[in-house]
């Protein structure tokens, strides 16, 4: 059925409805129904032996023979002197078994009326003896009526509620049809408008004013524009700087290579020339690798990721041994704990490579490092912070210095903090940066290893 048109579909559904609340009412309309038709029937009963005892001008003894009228519904039959009389228009015969049955129940009745049912043949008969006299002489008046006039009714019932219901289910199609288009306008909107997102033609935004599920699914979609138009605009960016930044030490190649073959040296001598050609091109390899890391974590990122036990204070004082060179004269402060954290220890060691190449790049004359275990709404992590004593971060650059190619304090493009960023993410964690009294300080955050999870947090 979910291939059919939306109308149909609609239309179909209540049509299964009716169905079914016919049949229910079909199966409670002789339960419903038949105590008022039962008692309809004895008052009909009752209504035609009054009339034939308010008519019925001779007695049973007076030479003249008893003759009354049935209704097409209701028969009399009289018992007198130990003998039943049908009247000439009767036209029901009645077993010898019930007449027998019924003699002896009128014998034995001391109420005036009595109301009474038998099963004759298929069909129920219902029946009242009433208790007259007339002339000092008593005889009993029994008047008679079969369920057939039941059945006949709950019949012409239920064959009324086929036709009504058939006309319903004709006279719905049009509404349901209307129904359908109603509530597939919206829908066809925003499929025509994720077939222009699909060609990435995302300037225009779906506006649809409603509050209900069809509306929170354009607020869905309209998120969705907005976020591939904020990444379209950061692939953009991000090409542009990269193009920059790789055309950079391509264009000081090329140049310092042609200037060699001509016989001129730039940087003094051949020595000094060609070793800036090596550091250009020792940058240019710096800047693909980054982009190709940037690019292998974007993938990973749509991966599980597989982790292990791994001591932080280890991969810190290993990265700090191999860094320290750059820079001689900077005083470290190391107050790191033994502690081990879930994580995949090359993207950790990228990211502190990456965020202690950023404080040795700025830091005056001191480096510091500190962690500790944290609980953070009920869940223990480990915090690192890392910090130097250079100049603050302006604010304008601290909400974007995560994204990639974001210029630095010194002019300068990169995908180091973006790289950490993606990892710090990849682990569940979670970074930050803020300017202190003595200078910027990195904050990360991660999950720590089980056997380190704390009872009390130190």
């Amino acid at each position: 059925m979910k291939n059919k048109p939306l109308a149909v579909q609609i239309w179909l559904v209540f049509s299964g409805v009716m169905t079914i609340i016919l049949c229910i009412v079909i199966l409670l309309i002789p339960l419903l129904v038949q105590p008022f038709l039962v008692q309809d029937t004895y008052a009909r009963i009752s209504e035609a032996q009054t009339l034939i005892s308010n008519r019925q001008d001779n007695g049973p003894g007076s030479g003249k023979p008893f003759r009354t009228k049935d209704n097409g519904v209701v028969h009399h039959l009289l018992f007198v002197n130990g003998e039943w009389i049908a009247p000439p228009s009767s036209l029901t015969r009645l077993p010898t078994e019930f007449l027998a049955t019924a003699q002896g129940q009128a014998l034995l009745q001391t109420e005036e009326a009595k109301q009474y049912k038998a099963e004759v043949g298929q069909q129920t008969l219902y029946y009242i003896i009433r208790v007259q006299q007339m002339e000092g002489q008593n005889f009993f008046l029994l008047s008679y009526a079969l369920d057939t006039y039941q059945r006949e009714f709950i019949s012409s019932l239920i064959r009324q509620l086929f036709g009504m219901t058939a006309l319903i289910l004709l006279a719905s199609f049009p509404f349901c049809y209307w129904l359908s288009k109603y509530l597939s306008r919206p829908l066809v909107q925003i499929e025509q408008h994720v077939q222009r997102l699909a060609e990435r033609d995302w300037n225009k935004p779906l506006l649809l004013d409603r509050k209900d599920e069809i509306g929170r699914l354009a607020k869905s979609v309209e998120r969705m524009r907005r976020r591939l138009v904020k990444q379209d605009e950061t692939q953009r960016t991000l090409l542009q700087n990269v193009s920059h930044e790789l055309k950079t030490p391509v264009m000081v190649i090329r140049s310092y290579t042609q200037a060699i073959q001509d016989g001129i040296y730039p940087s003094g001598d051949l020595s000094q020339t060609v070793e800036v050609i090596e550091k250009e091109a020792e940058r240019l390899e710096r800047q693909i690798q980054q982009l190709l890391y940037l690019t292998k974590l974007d993938y990973l990122a749509t991966q599980e990721l597989t982790t292990h036990s791994v001591c932080v204070v280890n991969i810190i004082q290993d990265t700090v041994q191999r860094l320290r060179w750059r820079r001689p004269e900077l005083e470290w402060e190391i107050n790191v704990p033994d502690i081990h954290v879930e994580g995949d220890e090359e993207q950790l060691r990228t990211a502190l490579e990456n965020i202690l190449d950023n404080q040795i790049r700025y830091a005056q004359q001191k480096i510091w490092i500190s962690g500790k275990k944290a609980n953070e709404d009920g869940a223990y992590t480990f915090q690192l912070r890392l910090g130097n004593d250079g100049p603050p971060i302006p604010p304008e650059n601290i909400q974007t210095i995560f994204e990639p190619y974001r210029k630095g304090a010194s002019g300068q493009f990169g995908l180091g903090l973006a790289i950490v960023k993606r990892i710090v993410d990849l682990h569940h964690g979670k970074i930050g940066i803020k300017n202190e009294e003595t200078g910027p300080v990195f904050t990360m955050q991660f999950p720590l290893d089980q056997k380190d999870s704390p009872t009390n947090v130190s």
